[in-house]
């Protein structure tokens, strides 16, 4: 049996996790990386996507926003701007809101505007994204 760890999940609104898992895939900003127990200590900035954690042969997928990690001997800290299960996601509700946004970029008034929306365009696909895993499996 592969050794676990402790990893919490905390996003902006609320502690999403807090548990054990034998492993971590986190969505880095040049690819993905894998953390097992006894990992090197680092810290990782997170882009929007699909975080996946494992316990007891069971894979987690959780849509994240933007953020960090905190990995070490004694475990894993991630905190994000946001944290949804797949169950919890409307793809419709999703992709409508996608081409809202977009066209409200080609359209934004001030700076401030545009990120924002550029914002809400990560959180839709990350969401999308985690959607696109559940129908695979």
């Amino acid at each position: 049996m592969p050794k676990t760890f402790p990893l919490k999940i905390a996003a902006a609104d609320r502690l999403y996790y807090d548990g054990p898992c034998h492993s971590l895939v986190l969505p880095c900003l040049d690819g993905e990386l894998g953390v097992l127990a006894g990992h090197e200590p680092a810290t990782i900035a997170l882009e929007a996507g699909e975080l996946r954690f494992t316990l007891d042969g069971v894979v987690q997928v959780v849509a994240v926003g933007e953020g960090y990690a905190q990995v070490g001997a004694d475990g894993a800290v991630v905190l994000v701007g946001f944290a949804e299960d797949p169950e919890s996601l409307d793809e419709e509700r999703i992709r409508r809101e996608n081409e809202i946004t977009k066209e409200r970029v080609k359209l934004r008034q001030s700076e401030q505007e545009y990120i924002r929306l550029r914002a809400d365009l990560s959180r839709q696909m990350a969401e999308l994204k985690v959607l696109k895993h559940r129908r695979k499996g």
